[in-house]
């Protein structure tokens, strides 16, 4: 009984312990203090004051705070039940990546920042050279973390910058993935792919492509090709994309360039409107103008007989 208590004890610490590491390359150069981090998992949102205008940390706090193990030595120091504990770890996670969120969007180019690490994952080809136990941990996590990071910030500058992957081809590293599920190493997905996906999760019911969701077994298999669907994945999402659903994530000059329009195809159905009451108008002074020259005409011609 004390040795399966001791595996239990130690299968729970080094869990932590490899997600606090993971979590820690997932962001390269996150330097948070470990007293700040404490405050803030009580809930001090003061804290963040310090770092107005820090990119880098910022993004550091919002991509943990999403997670619901950030806190939870806190919550279950302070007793009640799980579920108790992890619906005030949640709310509370929730109110750091609301806060954090305005922060991060008051910062021109804030969404570049993970762009950047994006790109740099998808250029990386490993060598002999360069692939280290860091530079595994990060080309194991692939693209994943960083678009969903993204897609849970939904600023319009994290959305246009999600909307410039919907061709990209690309694919992190290249060598195959370990997948449990395909009982062997699979081809990594292309970061179109990744992208669509993380986005989809964001928006649910919303998203323009719930109709299919190939990642999730509870969703039926399709027939279509694999090239079909993923054509599909991509048009639903440009239509949405450019169609006033999507207008609450678009950026200034997208939501001025549709304003502008949608004044000109105004202007336009005015101008016809307008166009056809003159020929309106003017097709029935003509036919007044003719049914008097007639009527004079007639009058005329008895006034003559009558002469």
């Amino acid at each position: 009984m004390k040795t399966k208590t001791q595996i239990h004890l130690f299968t729970v610490l080094f869990c932590l312990a490899w997600t606090q590491y993971t979590h820690a390359m997932l962001l390269p150069d996150w330097n948070f203090p470990d007293e700040d981090s404490r405050k803030l998992e009580e809930g001090d949102l003061s804290v963040l004051v310090r770092y107005k205008g820090d990119v880098r940390n910022l993004w550091g706090v919002f991509d943990a705070s999403v997670s619901d193990w950030f806190g939870r030595n806190y919550f279950a120091k302070q007793g009640g039940t799980e579920e108790n504990q992890l619906a005030r770890l949640r709310d509370r996670n929730r109110e750091i990546r609301r806060r954090v969120s305005e922060m991060l969007q008051e910062i021109p180019n804030h969404a570049e920042f993970i762009r950047d690490i994006i790109e740099d994952l998808s250029e990386f080809k490993e060598t002999p050279d360069n692939f280290g136990e860091r530079t595994a941990i990060l080309v194991s996590h692939g693209t994943d973390r960083y678009f969903a990071a993204l897609a849970s910030l939904k600023s319009p500058e994290a959305m246009q910058i999600l909307m410039s992957y919907l061709e990209d081809e690309r694919q992190v590293g290249n060598r195959p993935v370990s997948s449990p599920a395909a009982k062997g190493p699979v081809k990594r997905s292309p970061n179109w792919y990744v992208m669509v996906r993380a986005l989809d999760h964001e928006l649910g019911e919303e998203s323009p492509v719930h109709w299919m969701n190939p990642w999730s077994p509870s969703k039926p298999k399709l027939t279509e090709s694999r090239a079909s669907v993923s054509e599909r994945l991509r048009q639903d999402i440009r239509l949405w994309w450019d169609s006033p659903k999507a207008a609450q994530y678009w950026p200034k000059e997208k939501l001025a360039s549709f304003e502008r329009q949608k004044q000109q195809e105004k202007s336009s159905i005015w101008h016809r409107w307008g166009l056809i009451n003159v020929s309106n108008h003017l097709g029935s002074l003509i036919a007044a103008l003719l049914g008097s020259a007639g009527s004079m005409f007639w009058l005329v011609r008895k006034l003559r007989k009558g002469v």
